[in-house]
């Protein structure tokens, strides 16, 4: 990518030009662990260097953090999300594929990212893809076009041993959930908390929808 001065990388974190000149080593030590490069160029300012496997797996660890300047940019780069989340669930269930929540999270986590990091610059890409092997193939491609993506050839390979090392058959009986039933037996419950407490819980939808998905899995 292009160099970036440090006075910008400063007012885009709303720090001290100084600040960031302090914890130049300390940032570039840490990229090293992934595999990344820390470039410095007197008059140009600072850029990461490194291949976009590597990139990917930064993106996926600052954003799996949560609350950091990065995960914000991200969900607002992005925008609504909500429909691939829904189609990796639907997924599991059509499946029956075991899935922790984390792993869960972390499927989804990295797709935002892919999208961030095809967005960045262009890759190396083939006009068909190449074959997909998992059952997530809809989702994948369900974001590539929605988002306007050139099937990147290490992309797909990424998500595909993403997916082989996170997704197991399921041995367990394929036991039926009904998600609008469960939603609406936790509203319930929220409202009577709510009466007791005075809280608000019943009419935090985010929040019921996310507690239904972690309660789904």
């Amino acid at each position: 990518g292009a160099f970036l001065s440090a006075q910008s990388v400063a007012d885009t974190l709303q720090v001290s030009k100084s600040l960031i000149f302090s914890k130049i080593q300390t940032v570039a030590d840490y990229l090293n662990a992934y595999h990344l490069t820390l470039e410095r160029k007197s008059h140009y300012g600072i850029r990461i260097r490194g291949n976009q496997a590597a990139i990917r797996q930064l993106m996926l660890a600052l954003y799996m953090r949560s609350d950091n300047h990065f995960k914000a940019e991200a969900d607002k780069r992005l925008g609504d999300f909500s429909k691939y989340q829904r189609l990796v669930e639907v997924t599991i269930q059509k499946y029956n594929l075991r899935v922790g929540y984390y792993e869960f999270q972390m499927l989804k986590t990295w797709l935002k990212v892919m999208v961030i990091s095809e967005q960045l610059g262009p890759h190396q890409t083939l006009s068909q893809g190449v074959p997909m092997t998992t059952a997530f193939d809809d989702v994948f491609q369900a974001v590539l076009e929605d988002f306007a993506l050139a099937p990147d050839i290490q992309a797909q390979v990424e998500f595909q041993q993403l997916v082989q090392k996170l997704v197991q058959p399921s041995s367990k009986p394929d036991i039926k959930v009904d998600r609008q039933s469960l939603e609406e037996t936790l509203k319930t419950y929220f409202r009577q908390v709510d009466a007791e407490h005075q809280m608000d819980f019943s009419q935090d939808q985010d929040f019921l929808k996310q507690l239904t998905t972690h309660l789904m899995f």
